[in-house]
């Protein structure tokens, strides 16, 4: 068995979220009645849940790695966050933004592509909280993503993971 090097894993990756079969995502969690969705709900709901804990002020910068369609950025907008997302997919982030636009005109929200395995341009101490939910099963190399997102947190900010709940 031939080892993936990280560059045909990103390639690959980021082939598939930039792909036209990926517009289905704009509407999964609002439209579809599966067994996955419900789980995906599941999982936006604990997130949301823990960050509701954190009892951070309105206007705090949260950055959510792999914000996918905007559905939890969105949500956290909606929460008084000034929120930055970074996402490999093109399509993705012109959907992000247009759900947010049109659903929460007067959030502050800053989406961008880019690889969340990379350097973040950021600097050190940026967020007061950083996201990553259903996203680490695409990565090659968890620990550059992790890395980063504890240079980016602010002394005492937050980091919340999340994957696929059952």
């Amino acid at each position: 068995m031939k080892a993936i090097t990280r560059e045909k894993q990103i390639e690959a990756v980021s082939g598939w979220w930039n792909s036209d079969q990926i517009v289905k995502w704009d509407k999964q969690y609002d439209e579809w009645d599966s067994h996955t969705v419900r789980s995906l709900n599941r999982r936006l709901e604990k997130v949301l849940g823990f960050v509701d804990g954190l009892e951070l002020p309105k206007g705090a910068k949260a950055l959510e790695l792999g914000y996918g369609a905007g559905q939890t950025a969105l949500k956290l907008g909606q929460r008084g966050f000034e929120i930055h997302g970074i996402d490999i997919s093109e399509k993705l982030c012109e959907i992000a933004k247009k759900r947010c636009r049109k659903e929460h005109p007067d959030g502050k929200y800053y989406f961008k592509t880019g690889n969340i395995e990379s350097k973040l341009e950021y600097e050190d101490g940026t967020f007061d909280l950083v996201v990553i939910s259903g996203v680490l099963h695409y990565l090659y190399d968890h620990d550059a993503c992790l890395k980063e997102a504890h240079r980016i947190l602010k002394p005492g900010g937050h980091l919340i993971i999340a994957q696929r709940t059952a």
